[in-house]
């Protein structure tokens, strides 16, 4: 949520709570290398990384559909005046 790189922040959302199905060591590794992941792509590729995670999202969503895997993806929606937040985009299920 918020910025991407160092400062972002990462939510959990969900049926359960993210401490009762992982250790906190765990979890802040996850949030860790979640908050460098495009650092990370960069140094790879040495190109830049824009494209590469909407292409992987694309290609996922694509294959969740054709193979009817039933699978339930986040993506950036605009969020109308029925939300609580509105006049903004953001990832929901």
């Amino acid at each position: 949520m918020g910025r991407h790189g160092t400062a972002a922040a990462v939510f959990h959302g969900g049926g359960n709570s993210l401490p009762d199905l992982l250790p906190k060591e765990r979890i802040d590794a996850i949030v860790e290398r979640t908050r460098k992941g495009g650092a990370e792509i960069v140094n790879l590729l040495k190109t830049g990384s824009a494209y590469y995670a909407p292409s992987a999202a694309a290609v996922e969503m694509v294959e969740a559909i054709l193979k009817d895997k039933k699978k339930i993806l986040p993506c950036a929606v605009y969020l109308k005046e029925s939300t609580e937040s509105k006049d903004c985009s953001s990832a929901c299920p």
